[in-house]
């Protein structure tokens, strides 16, 4: 079991770096892990999906990193963890407008 709380921590780590995602605050050091593993999971999936919107794809996979940025608490991620989608289109469709593209 700590081989595969090690490896989600690797991975969450690693996609926070590739998309420069803050940190996150609160919480103890189980719960961060397990947030930033939440957040990490729902960004790789978002951002896999992007390629459908074609050449508006690097577009759509900025406002996902703009949403899951905007989300700093570990309880937020923890607590919103069943609805991701829907607690993060706010942000994800005004990024959207922002860069142009209709929510």
């Amino acid at each position: 079991m700590e081989c595969k709380r090690r490896g989600e921590r690797l991975e969450a780590d690693a996609v926070a770096r590739e998309y420069e995602l803050p940190d996150l605050e609160g919480g103890s050091e189980k719960q961060r892990a397990w947030a930033l593993s939440i957040r990490a999971e729902w960004l790789k999936r978002m951002c896999d999906g992007a390629s459908r919107y074609g050449d508006k794809a690097d577009v759509v996979k900025a406002a996902l990193v703009e949403a899951a940025s905007s989300k700093r608490s570990t309880e937020w991620w923890i607590d919103n963890r069943s609805n991701l989608n829907a607690a993060l289109a706010p942000v994800y469709e005004e990024a959207l407008r922002r860069k142009g593209i209709a929510g």
